[in-house]
């Protein structure tokens, strides 16, 4: 590509779109195996306690919808992650589901999880 732009036969910003588009992925894999040789990890962070996932998990034991688990969590004024205005159903549930791997079983139906 390179060659090109020197004999003239493409455009300099062309060639390197075509160069930066086709090299971009290959420079961002090499840094992301560089960051996760520190145990950097991308996205949100957890800010939950774990004593809280745990709570989660014991109510929807109890027999409680993601629903009723979400608002005694309101009721108990348990902060949420990121801050959130309230706790949703959906936020318990993905909350509980983090950590499926560690229990064996999934928290919502109880079937036991493959390896």
């Amino acid at each position: 590509m390179l060659g090109q732009v020197l004999e003239g036969t493409g455009s300099g910003v062309g060639v390197y779109m075509t160069w930066n588009r086709q090299e971009a992925p290959a420079r961002f894999r090499a840094a992301y195996r560089r960051l996760k040789a520190y145990d950097w990890r991308m996205g949100r962070r957890e800010v939950v306690p774990e004593a809280v996932r745990r709570r989660v998990l014991g109510l929807r034991s109890r027999g409680l919808s993601w629903s009723e688990v979400a608002d005694r969590l309101n009721d108990w004024r348990i902060p949420t992650g990121q801050g959130g205005a309230r706790w949703y159903p959906s936020t318990a549930r993905g909350l509980a589901l983090r950590g499926v791997q560690e229990l064996g079983r999934c928290p919502t139906c109880g079937r036991e999880l493959r390896p």
